[in-house]
């Protein structure tokens, strides 16, 4: 069963509000056009002490220049993450107003 949940970036935020699995693994992101920015993920267990997501000793990202306006997958250690506590969108200072991402999540088999 699949279902989406909404990331909010405030106006000039560089943080997304935290996404929770509970029970689902985030597949997907569906991003509105940003600045110039590469997305990172930061991780927490408990929602207060959060910390950026390494893979084999390299950030994990997505994009580069002119992400946004598009569909894409997560890779699979970020979706795994997202069952187990909670991930927020990091990005680059946005100008304007506040930036809505829509987070795809499949519920996982029991």
């Amino acid at each position: 069963m699949i279902k989406k949940a909404t990331l909010t970036i405030a106006a000039a935020g560089v943080a997304s509000a935290a996404l929770a699995g509970e029970g689902y693994r985030l597949i997907g992101l569906v991003l509105p056009t940003l600045d110039s920015t590469t997305i990172k993920f930061d991780f927490s267990l408990d929602g207060l002490t959060w910390s950026r997501v390494y893979e084999a000793a390299a950030e994990v990202t997505l994009g580069g220049a002119n992400t946004g306006g598009l569909t894409t997958t997560v890779p699979p250690t970020i979706g795994a993450l997202a069952e187990a506590g909670q991930l927020r969108l990091v990005v680059a200072a946005q100008n304007g107003g506040a930036r809505v991402v829509t987070a795809v999540l499949d519920r996982i088999s029991q």
